[in-house]
Protein backbone atom coordinates (compact mmCIF):
# COMPACT_ATOMS: atom_id res chain seq x y z
CA UNK A 1 0.00 0.00 0.00
CA UNK A 2 1.28 3.48 -0.85
CA UNK A 3 1.84 5.61 2.25
CA UNK A 4 2.51 9.31 1.65
CA UNK A 5 5.76 10.64 3.05
CA UNK A 6 6.05 13.39 5.66
CA UNK A 7 6.65 16.02 2.96
CA UNK A 8 3.84 14.76 0.74
CA UNK A 9 1.36 14.66 3.61
CA UNK A 10 2.39 18.13 4.81
CA UNK A 11 2.17 19.63 1.31
CA UNK A 12 -1.22 18.09 0.57
CA UNK A 13 -2.54 19.22 3.93
CA UNK A 14 -1.32 22.80 3.35
CA UNK A 15 -3.24 22.88 0.07
CA UNK A 16 -6.38 21.51 1.70
CA UNK A 17 -6.04 23.79 4.71
CA UNK A 18 -6.06 27.05 2.73
CA UNK A 19 -9.87 27.07 2.75
CA UNK A 20 -10.51 26.06 6.39
CA UNK A 21 -11.94 29.28 7.84
CA UNK A 22 -9.68 31.25 10.17
CA UNK A 23 -7.22 28.45 10.89
CA UNK A 24 -3.60 29.05 9.95
CA UNK A 25 -0.52 26.82 10.01
CA UNK A 26 2.14 28.55 12.12
CA UNK A 27 4.82 25.89 12.32
CA UNK A 28 5.73 22.29 11.57
CA UNK A 29 6.53 20.67 14.92
CA UNK A 30 7.59 17.29 13.60
CA UNK A 31 6.32 14.06 12.12
CA UNK A 32 7.01 10.63 10.75
CA UNK A 33 6.65 9.03 7.36
CA UNK A 34 2.87 9.41 7.24
CA UNK A 35 2.02 11.71 10.12
CA UNK A 36 2.68 15.43 10.54
CA UNK A 37 2.39 17.53 13.71
CA UNK A 38 1.54 21.18 13.18
CA UNK A 39 1.09 24.25 15.35
CA UNK A 40 -2.24 25.78 14.31
CA UNK A 41 -3.65 29.23 15.03
CA UNK A 42 -7.40 28.96 15.46
CA UNK A 43 -8.77 32.42 15.99
CA UNK A 44 -7.28 33.72 19.22
CA UNK A 45 -5.99 30.37 20.44
CA UNK A 46 -3.32 27.90 19.37
CA UNK A 47 -3.51 24.13 19.19
CA UNK A 48 -1.42 21.18 18.08
CA UNK A 49 -2.84 19.16 15.19
CA UNK A 50 -1.58 15.71 14.26
CA UNK A 51 -2.62 14.70 10.76
CA UNK A 52 -2.28 11.47 8.81
CA UNK A 53 -3.37 10.29 5.41
CA UNK A 54 -6.73 8.53 5.77
CA UNK A 55 -5.34 5.18 4.65
CA UNK A 56 -2.83 5.30 7.50
CA UNK A 57 -4.97 6.75 10.27
CA UNK A 58 -5.13 3.76 12.62
CA UNK A 59 -2.38 5.17 14.86
CA UNK A 60 -4.29 8.44 15.26
CA UNK A 61 -7.46 6.48 15.99
CA UNK A 62 -5.64 4.65 18.76
CA UNK A 63 -4.15 7.84 20.19
CA UNK A 64 -7.56 9.51 20.29
CA UNK A 65 -9.05 6.53 22.11
CA UNK A 66 -6.14 6.19 24.55
CA UNK A 67 -6.11 9.90 25.38
CA UNK A 68 -9.91 10.00 25.69
CA UNK A 69 -9.89 6.98 28.01
CA UNK A 70 -7.49 8.79 30.36
CA UNK A 71 -8.85 12.34 30.33
CA UNK A 72 -9.26 12.28 34.10
CA UNK A 73 -5.52 12.46 34.68
CA UNK A 74 -3.80 15.86 34.73
CA UNK A 75 -0.71 14.30 33.14
CA UNK A 76 -2.58 13.32 29.96
CA UNK A 77 -3.43 15.98 27.31
CA UNK A 78 -7.09 16.65 26.53
CA UNK A 79 -8.47 15.80 23.11
CA UNK A 80 -9.95 19.00 21.69
CA UNK A 81 -11.29 17.47 18.50
CA UNK A 82 -10.88 14.54 16.13
CA UNK A 83 -12.08 14.27 12.57
CA UNK A 84 -11.51 13.00 9.09
CA UNK A 85 -12.01 13.94 5.47
CA UNK A 86 -11.54 11.97 2.27
CA UNK A 87 -7.79 12.60 2.45
CA UNK A 88 -6.92 13.10 6.11
CA UNK A 89 -7.60 12.23 9.71
CA UNK A 90 -6.60 14.68 12.42
CA UNK A 91 -6.32 14.94 16.16
CA UNK A 92 -6.21 18.25 18.04
CA UNK A 93 -4.74 18.74 21.52
CA UNK A 94 -3.83 21.93 23.41
CA UNK A 95 -0.56 23.70 22.69
CA UNK A 96 1.43 23.75 25.93
CA UNK A 97 3.67 26.71 25.16
CA UNK A 98 4.90 26.91 28.76
CA UNK A 99 6.17 23.31 28.77
CA UNK A 100 9.56 22.03 27.57
CA UNK A 101 10.44 18.58 26.18
CA UNK A 102 12.15 16.39 28.75
CA UNK A 103 14.86 15.76 26.14
CA UNK A 104 15.92 19.42 26.61
CA UNK A 105 15.20 19.72 30.34
CA UNK A 106 17.66 16.91 31.08
CA UNK A 107 20.52 19.18 29.96
CA UNK A 108 19.24 22.24 31.83
CA UNK A 109 18.74 20.98 35.37
CA UNK A 110 20.49 18.82 37.93
CA UNK A 111 20.44 15.07 37.63
CA UNK A 112 18.63 14.99 40.98
CA UNK A 113 15.70 16.99 39.62
CA UNK A 114 15.55 14.96 36.41
CA UNK A 115 15.65 11.76 38.44
CA UNK A 116 12.76 13.00 40.57
CA UNK A 117 10.72 13.75 37.45
CA UNK A 118 11.48 10.37 35.89
CA UNK A 119 10.54 8.60 39.12
CA UNK A 120 7.25 10.53 39.26
CA UNK A 121 6.45 9.52 35.68
CA UNK A 122 7.15 5.84 36.25
CA UNK A 123 5.30 5.83 39.58
CA UNK A 124 2.29 7.53 37.98
CA UNK A 125 2.14 4.93 35.22
CA UNK A 126 2.60 2.07 37.69
CA UNK A 127 -0.34 3.26 39.82
CA UNK A 128 -2.67 4.13 36.94
CA UNK A 129 -2.24 2.99 33.33
CA UNK A 130 -0.32 -0.17 34.21
CA UNK A 131 -3.18 -1.28 36.44
CA UNK A 132 -5.51 -1.57 33.44
CA UNK A 133 -5.91 -5.02 31.95
CA UNK A 134 -5.26 -5.76 28.30
CA UNK A 135 -8.21 -7.31 26.48
CA UNK A 136 -7.74 -11.06 26.11
CA UNK A 137 -7.83 -10.76 22.32
CA UNK A 138 -4.91 -8.29 22.50
CA UNK A 139 -2.56 -10.62 24.35
CA UNK A 140 -0.02 -11.67 21.75
CA UNK A 141 2.42 -14.48 21.31
CA UNK A 142 6.10 -13.94 22.11
CA UNK A 143 7.34 -15.88 19.11
CA UNK A 144 5.27 -13.75 16.75
CA UNK A 145 6.57 -10.63 18.51
CA UNK A 146 10.18 -11.66 17.89
CA UNK A 147 9.48 -12.62 14.29
CA UNK A 148 7.48 -9.53 13.35
CA UNK A 149 9.27 -6.87 15.40
CA UNK A 150 12.85 -8.09 15.16
CA UNK A 151 13.68 -10.59 12.43
CA UNK A 152 11.24 -9.21 9.83
CA UNK A 153 12.10 -5.56 10.56
CA UNK A 154 15.81 -6.21 10.25
CA UNK A 155 15.23 -8.14 7.02
CA UNK A 156 13.12 -5.35 5.50
CA UNK A 157 15.67 -2.69 6.44
CA UNK A 158 18.49 -4.71 4.91
CA UNK A 159 16.55 -5.09 1.67
CA UNK A 160 15.96 -1.32 1.49
CA UNK A 161 19.66 -0.54 2.06
CA UNK A 162 21.60 -3.29 0.23
CA UNK A 163 24.68 -1.07 0.03
CA UNK A 164 25.62 -2.28 3.53
CA UNK A 165 25.46 -5.96 2.56
CA UNK A 166 29.06 -6.59 3.62
CA UNK A 167 28.18 -5.47 7.14
CA UNK A 168 24.99 -7.53 7.24
CA UNK A 169 26.74 -10.70 6.12
CA UNK A 170 29.74 -10.42 8.44
CA UNK A 171 29.58 -12.61 11.50
CA UNK A 172 31.69 -10.10 13.41
CA UNK A 173 31.18 -6.34 13.07
CA UNK A 174 33.74 -3.86 14.36
CA UNK A 175 32.09 -0.71 15.76
CA UNK A 176 34.36 2.08 16.96
CA UNK A 177 37.15 -0.43 17.52
CA UNK A 178 35.06 -3.01 19.44
CA UNK A 179 33.95 -6.34 17.97
CA UNK A 180 30.34 -7.58 18.09
CA UNK A 181 28.37 -10.52 16.77
CA UNK A 182 26.05 -9.42 13.98
CA UNK A 183 22.54 -8.85 15.40
CA UNK A 184 20.85 -11.88 13.83
CA UNK A 185 23.54 -14.23 15.13
CA UNK A 186 23.45 -12.53 18.55
CA UNK A 187 19.65 -12.83 18.81
CA UNK A 188 19.66 -16.51 17.82
CA UNK A 189 22.36 -17.20 20.41
CA UNK A 190 20.28 -15.47 23.11
CA UNK A 191 17.16 -17.45 22.18
CA UNK A 192 19.13 -20.71 22.26
CA UNK A 193 20.28 -20.03 25.82
CA UNK A 194 17.02 -18.43 27.05
CA UNK A 195 14.13 -20.11 25.21
CA UNK A 196 11.67 -18.74 27.79
CA UNK A 197 11.96 -15.36 26.03
CA UNK A 198 9.65 -16.80 23.37
CA UNK A 199 6.90 -16.84 26.00
CA UNK A 200 6.63 -13.13 26.74
CA UNK A 201 2.88 -13.17 27.23
CA UNK A 202 2.14 -13.24 30.96
CA UNK A 203 1.28 -10.18 33.03
CA UNK A 204 0.43 -7.96 30.09
CA UNK A 205 -1.32 -4.69 30.85
CA UNK A 206 -1.90 -1.33 29.22
CA UNK A 207 1.09 0.96 28.76
CA UNK A 208 1.92 4.30 27.17
CA UNK A 209 4.01 2.51 24.57
CA UNK A 210 6.37 5.26 23.38
CA UNK A 211 7.92 6.68 26.53
CA UNK A 212 10.99 8.30 24.98
CA UNK A 213 12.14 11.55 26.55
CA UNK A 214 11.01 13.57 23.53
CA UNK A 215 7.41 12.45 24.20
CA UNK A 216 7.39 13.96 27.70
CA UNK A 217 6.69 17.65 28.36
CA UNK A 218 7.87 19.29 31.58
CA UNK A 219 6.84 22.41 33.47
CA UNK A 220 8.54 22.92 36.83
CA UNK A 221 8.21 19.46 38.39
CA UNK A 222 5.05 18.46 36.50
CA UNK A 223 4.83 16.40 33.33
CA UNK A 224 2.60 15.57 30.37
CA UNK A 225 2.79 12.34 28.36
CA UNK A 226 2.37 12.68 24.59
CA UNK A 227 1.94 10.28 21.66
CA UNK A 228 0.88 6.91 23.10
CA UNK A 229 1.62 4.03 20.76
CA UNK A 230 0.00 0.63 20.24
CA UNK A 231 2.48 -0.74 17.69
CA UNK A 232 4.70 -2.64 20.15
CA UNK A 233 2.67 -5.86 19.85
CA UNK A 234 3.59 -6.67 23.47
CA UNK A 235 2.31 -4.62 26.40
CA UNK A 236 4.01 -4.83 29.78
CA UNK A 237 6.32 -2.91 32.10
CA UNK A 238 9.45 -4.24 30.37
CA UNK A 239 8.33 -2.89 27.00
CA UNK A 240 7.58 0.45 28.67
CA UNK A 241 10.96 0.62 30.38
CA UNK A 242 12.65 -0.45 27.16
CA UNK A 243 11.39 2.74 25.52
CA UNK A 244 12.89 4.93 28.25
CA UNK A 245 16.14 2.99 27.87
CA UNK A 246 16.07 3.63 24.12
CA UNK A 247 16.49 7.33 24.94
CA UNK A 248 18.87 7.11 27.87
CA UNK A 249 20.86 3.92 27.25
CA UNK A 250 20.67 3.95 23.44
CA UNK A 251 21.16 7.73 23.14
CA UNK A 252 18.38 7.59 20.54
CA UNK A 253 17.68 11.32 20.20
CA UNK A 254 21.37 12.15 19.67
CA UNK A 255 21.91 9.60 16.91
CA UNK A 256 19.93 11.84 14.55
CA UNK A 257 22.69 14.45 14.88
CA UNK A 258 25.27 12.18 13.23
CA UNK A 259 26.04 13.20 9.65
CA UNK A 260 27.04 10.81 6.89
CA UNK A 261 30.53 12.36 6.64
CA UNK A 262 31.09 11.41 10.30
CA UNK A 263 30.67 7.70 9.53
CA UNK A 264 33.80 5.87 8.33
CA UNK A 265 33.78 2.42 6.69
CA UNK A 266 36.48 -0.16 6.11
CA UNK A 267 34.99 -3.50 5.07
CA UNK A 268 32.95 -4.63 8.12
CA UNK A 269 34.63 -2.11 10.41
CA UNK A 270 32.73 1.12 11.08
CA UNK A 271 33.47 4.13 13.20
CA UNK A 272 31.38 7.21 13.84
CA UNK A 273 31.46 10.28 16.01
CA UNK A 274 28.66 10.49 18.52
CA UNK A 275 27.82 13.25 20.96
CA UNK A 276 27.40 11.99 24.49
CA UNK A 277 25.98 14.07 27.31
CA UNK A 278 26.92 13.63 30.99
CA UNK A 279 23.37 14.27 32.24
CA UNK A 280 21.95 11.60 29.92
CA UNK A 281 24.58 9.10 31.06
CA UNK A 282 23.87 9.85 34.74
CA UNK A 283 20.09 9.69 34.27
CA UNK A 284 20.53 6.32 32.58
CA UNK A 285 22.42 5.10 35.66
CA UNK A 286 19.63 6.47 37.84
CA UNK A 287 17.05 4.54 35.78
CA UNK A 288 19.09 1.33 36.03
CA UNK A 289 19.27 1.60 39.82
CA UNK A 290 15.56 2.50 40.00
CA UNK A 291 14.65 -0.66 38.08
CA UNK A 292 16.95 -2.76 40.31
CA UNK A 293 15.31 -1.29 43.43
CA UNK A 294 11.66 -1.41 42.33
CA UNK A 295 11.78 -4.58 40.22
CA UNK A 296 14.97 -6.63 39.88
CA UNK A 297 18.24 -7.02 38.02
CA UNK A 298 16.47 -9.51 35.75
CA UNK A 299 13.79 -6.91 34.99
CA UNK A 300 16.49 -4.48 33.87
CA UNK A 301 17.97 -7.08 31.56
CA UNK A 302 14.58 -7.90 30.03
CA UNK A 303 13.94 -4.17 29.53
CA UNK A 304 17.28 -3.96 27.69
CA UNK A 305 16.13 -6.86 25.52
CA UNK A 306 13.01 -4.88 24.58
CA UNK A 307 15.20 -1.85 23.86
CA UNK A 308 16.80 -3.98 21.15
CA UNK A 309 13.36 -4.70 19.68
CA UNK A 310 12.47 -1.00 19.76
CA UNK A 311 15.56 -0.18 17.71
CA UNK A 312 14.78 -3.00 15.28
CA UNK A 313 11.21 -1.73 14.83
CA UNK A 314 12.32 1.66 13.58
CA UNK A 315 14.94 0.37 11.13
CA UNK A 316 12.70 0.17 8.01
CA UNK A 317 11.55 3.76 8.59
CA UNK A 318 15.13 4.97 9.06
CA UNK A 319 16.24 3.01 5.99
CA UNK A 320 13.60 4.76 3.86
CA UNK A 321 13.70 8.28 5.24
CA UNK A 322 17.09 8.72 6.95
CA UNK A 323 19.53 7.04 4.59
CA UNK A 324 22.39 9.34 5.63
CA UNK A 325 22.59 7.84 9.11
CA UNK A 326 20.38 4.73 9.02
CA UNK A 327 23.39 2.55 9.64
CA UNK A 328 24.12 4.08 13.07
CA UNK A 329 20.72 2.89 14.33
CA UNK A 330 21.51 -0.58 13.00
CA UNK A 331 24.88 -0.47 14.75
CA UNK A 332 23.41 0.80 18.03
CA UNK A 333 20.95 -2.12 17.98
CA UNK A 334 23.94 -4.42 17.37
CA UNK A 335 25.81 -3.01 20.36
CA UNK A 336 22.83 -3.35 22.70
CA UNK A 337 21.92 -6.92 21.72
CA UNK A 338 25.51 -7.92 22.32
CA UNK A 339 25.38 -6.25 25.74
CA UNK A 340 22.26 -8.26 26.55
CA UNK A 341 23.94 -11.42 25.33
CA UNK A 342 26.95 -10.81 27.57
CA UNK A 343 24.68 -10.29 30.60
CA UNK A 344 22.94 -13.59 29.92
CA UNK A 345 25.95 -15.78 29.25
Amino acid sequence: MFIPSFDQTHHRYKLANTTTGNQKILKVLGGGSSCVTLLIEDGKSQLVRKIAATQNSSKLDFQRQWLSDHQGYKNIPNVLSFGESEEFSWLDIPYYSDHTPFSKIIHQQSIGKSGDVLEKILSFLSKTIHQEAVAKDDINDGQIYLREKFFNKVDVAQSIRPEYSEIYSSRIISINGNEYLNPITAMKKILDTRPNLKNLTKDQHKIHGDLTVENILIKDNCFLLLDPNNENYMSDIYVELGKVLQSLDGNYESLAEIESNEIQFKNSAISFQEKTYPNVIQLNQFLKQWIYKNYSEEAYQIALFHEVIHFARLLPYKARYSPKNFIVYYLRMTEIINKVGSLWQ
